[in-house]
């Protein structure tokens, strides 16, 4: 029996993230910047490592110290936490390009190169493509201190990092979104190779959820932002409020969900993360972005939550609540909903082997 399990981010205790310098000329690009800063800091501060992703001349000093007040403890924080890595990407979504790693629960075993299209080419994506090819030889050496082998789990479907909820023993992913991103192949042989990698080569079990994507969703529905599990706690997006554009698709998610619980006899508490209408994020033009509090981090025992404007202090101690023991924040994403993602999106997780 295969003991080697995609990493979990408990297990983890540093972050890749792309600095979005592709943004620099939007209208958003100063809240957006802001934002950056807040994550790195709270990264950092929960003594997290970041590699952070940018262009060869960048200073990540000139961003952070107005949020630090040139604090010189706090600075040399920052430079002890975060590395930088030189590479121009196409774009912030690191989740779903970036590479994962197969854990025995000591080492890091293997790296897993996870295909990516640009969300059925929509956007442009030869560079994130690219990325695992030019970073992992950097990772292994400054990071896994050892050399892993490289592998195509998957072959050559696509499946984005940002459509496979999972913990130590359960995968789920999206069937809407395979089949979308995966347009010359059929269901069958998409399962035919979820079947060689989940049951196969890692001998656990995967489930399928078959929902449309939120509104405002680019990604032709990941399930980060629907979907998360906490060791046995099986956490989904709900509403009851009619007047949320998703609430017959939340519904019908609920449904799927606890059919795939009791006919399986799964382990694991449904766990309901209330949404309504206030949650809504909209853009200039009044559109709905995809905002869900499940889109959140996990670094280690540490949680970063998504929240906007309209967020109220009773739901951020409810949501707290959902995380028992953790030390829980919380950063405003709206200006990562601007370009339809968030928190749980421009990040990826990994591991930092301190021992030299």
């Amino acid at each position: 029996m295969s003991k080697n399990r995609l990493l979990i981010d408990s297990e983890t205790n540093a972050v890749m993230i792309v600095w979005p310098s592709m943004y620099k000329e939007t209208s958003i690009w100063k809240k957006l910047i802001q934002t950056y800063c807040e994550l790195l800091l709270l990264i950092i501060r929960n003594h997290n490592y970041v590699l952070l992703i940018t262009h060869h001349d960048f200073n990540p000093e000139i961003y952070l110290k107005n949020f630090v007040k040139d604090n010189k403890a706090e600075m040399n924080k920052i430079k002890k936490y975060l590395d930088i890595f030189s590479y121009i990407n196409n774009d912030i979504w690191i989740r779903d390009y970036g590479p994962y790693f197969l854990f025995n629960g000591v080492n890091i075993t293997k790296s897993l190169l996870l295909n990516f299209n640009g969300y059925g080419e929509k956007y442009a994506f030869r560079k994130d493509a690219a990325l695992f090819t030019t970073i992992m030889d950097y990772i292994q050496k400054n990071y896994l201190r050892r050399p892993t082998k490289y592998i195509k789990p998957f072959g050559d479907l696509v499946v984005e990092g940002g459509n496979i909820c999972y913990n130590k023993n359960i995968y789920i992913l999206n069937k809407k979104c395979l089949m979308i991103n995966n347009k010359n192949k059929t269901w069958k042989e998409i399962k035919a190779y979820l079947d060689n990698f989940f049951l196969d080569c890692l001998n656990k079990n995967y489930y399928v959820i078959d929902i449309d994507s939120l509104t405002g969703d680019d990604t032709n529905g990941h399930i980060d932002n629907m979907v998360r599990i906490e060791d046995n706690k099986l956490m989904f997006m709900s509403t009851n409020d009619y007047n949320h554009p998703d609430k017959l698709k939340l519904d019908k998610l609920k449904k799927q969900l606890i059919c795939i619980i009791e006919n399986n006899n799964l382990n694991l508490q449904l766990e309901m993360i209330n949404h309504s209408k206030d949650d809504l994020v909209t853009n200039d033009e009044n559109k709905i972005l995809p905002f869900s509090y499940l889109n959140y981090l996990r670094v280690s025992n540490n949680i970063i939550i998504p929240i906007n404007k309209n967020t109220s202090l009773e739901k951020k101690i409810n949501l707290k609540n959902k995380f028992e023991g953790m030390n829980v924040s919380y950063i405003d994403a709206t200006y990562l909903l601007y370009e339809y993602g968030s928190i749980h999106c421009c990040t990826n997780n990994f591991i930092y082997d301190k021992n030299e």
